[in-house]
């Protein structure tokens, strides 16, 4: 968890769980991937790493 630099003392991390949560939440009602991370506000990629993992490319 870290905190946001604007000294208000949000905590992003808690922001982006709830967040992760909510995606989670779409996907399993069928919403694609692209969808749930417009409803979600996060980028498409972002939502391609929650669901599969980081992955290691090798180039």
């Amino acid at each position: 968890m870290r905190f946001d630099g604007d000294g208000c003392g949000e905590v992003v991390g808690v922001a982006l769980s709830g967040k992760r949560e909510q995606f989670a939440r779409l996907i399993a009602h069928g919403v694609s991937n692209a969808e749930a991370c417009r409803i979600v506000g996060v980028h498409r990629r972002t939502g391609t790493r929650w669901r599969y993992g980081r992955t290691v490319r090798v180039s």
